[in-house]
């Protein structure tokens, strides 16, 4: 799999190819933690207390066991279970990579603080409502730099390509820090377009340019990048 910060997770269509998106089975997979991901307390080895798993457990709460590797656990995997608040997590602030994939987290749930978080996989949940969900995570991560929400209602990863590049544009706009978003990296372009789409208040001029760089051929958007000190990448997510 490629780094989340050094290339694609996939390659684009050939020009002309019908879009289809690829889901990975374990999203984790597409990603490098810097701590390994899967483990036990019953591991071993020198950072046997830096990884847990508890997945595939038939949990609907986190066990109380989870308190006494707290403060130094890095890498959580929670998968599978039937979870549905992240109270427990609080003295969990070293976490680097969070799996809470197949559980029943709605987006009205609350994230503590969790200041190292890097890497966080929530999918298939019950998250019906995208925009106070990641408003959520920006003030909860402010490091997250992968976010992966694939087969919730939120992320229309299975509808229209239209429809999927707006829940990324709304996504990227708002947590700025991530790098990666579900199968793909987010691309300079892409940055751009977020950005621009957030822009308020403006001018009719400037409105005008905005609406017409929403819609503006890559090559204008690269060139866009260009000016304001952005290099340009291979785009994934085409629009």
């Amino acid at each position: 799999a490629d780094d989340p910060a050094t290339g694609p997770l996939h390659q684009p269509s050939p020009s002309g190819a019908e879009w289809k998106p690829r889901l990975h089975t374990n999203c984790m997979d597409a990603v490098k933690p810097q701590v390994p991901l899967f483990g036990t307390t019953g591991d071993s080895g020198p950072d046997a207390d830096q990884r847990l798993s508890i997945a595939f457990l038939d949990l609907s709460v986190f066990p109380a066991t989870l308190q006494s590797c707290a403060s130094t656990l890095k890498s959580l995997d929670a998968s599978h279970n039937h979870l549905n608040n992240l109270l427990a997590l609080t003295r969990c602030t070293q976490l680097v990579t969070l799996v809470l994939d197949s559980n029943l987290f709605e987006d009205n749930c609350r994230m503590p603080h969790l200041p190292n978080l890097r890497y966080l996989s929530m999918n298939a949940n019950r998250i019906a409502n995208l925009d106070p969900f990641i408003v959520m995570l920006r003030g909860s991560c402010p490091c997250l730099e992968w976010l992966s929400m694939l087969n919730n209602m939120a992320c229309p990863y299975f509808s229209t390509r239209s429809e999927y590049n707006e829940y990324r544009l709304q996504v990227i706009a708002t947590i700025q820090t991530l790098k990666v978003l579900d199968t793909d990296r987010i691309t300079a372009a892409e940055r751009l377009k977020a950005e621009l789409r957030e822009v308020v208040g403006d001018p009719p001029a400037a409105q005008d340019r905005q609406t017409h760089l929403l819609h503006a051929p890559e090559s204008l958007l690269q060139q866009q990048s260009l000016s304001i000190g952005i290099a340009p990448e291979d785009r994934i997510c085409q629009s």
